[in-house]
């Protein structure tokens, strides 16, 4: 990619981890879309603490 264009790198299985740089980009002019993008972080975070602490 050319300098100073977002690219994610993506593998069979990962189009959900390729798509949030995309969604990140969008999220920036739609106050809707950053508030679920917001939503779903958060629910990542909570998914992850209890794993982190076992």
């Amino acid at each position: 990619m050319p300098a100073g264009i977002p690219a994610a790198p993506s593998r069979s299985g990962g189009a959900r981890n390729a798509g949030l740089p995309a969604v990140r980009m969008l999220a920036a002019s739609d106050e809707g879309l950053r508030g679920r993008l917001d939503a779903f972080q958060e629910s990542l975070r909570d998914q992850a603490t209890p794993r982190a602490r076992s």
